[in-house]
């Protein structure tokens, strides 16, 4: 918001410059400022694409453990199977 609010000053300033007929001065602080809203404004969009890459690993990091958990179940599964103590329907399972 401050910086926001600098910016309004010096575009306000800038303008106030071309009036005085300081037009030299004037545009090359309004292109600077220009130049830095317009490249605040690129990196602005930079980060919302890279929060939405940040959210997009997260899933597949929540993905990934998901199937790592069912996979070490269907190990013990396995496990439990082999060495005969799997009990299905009240039933060893050999």
């Amino acid at each position: 918001m401050r910086r926001e609010v600098e910016d309004l000053q010096t575009i306000h300033d800038v303008y106030v410059m071309a009036l005085k007929a300081d037009k030299g001065e004037a545009v090359r602080i309004g292109c600077e400022v220009w130049r830095r809203s317009d490249a605040e404004r690129e990196l602005d969009k930079i980060k919302v694409i890279l929060r939405g890459k940040e959210k997009a690993l997260k899933d597949w990091e929540r993905r990934v453990e998901r199937l790592r958990r069912e996979v070490e179940e269907g190990e013990r599964f396995l496990e439990r199977l082999c060495e005969g103590k799997m009990v299905i329907d009240g039933k060893v399972v050999e």
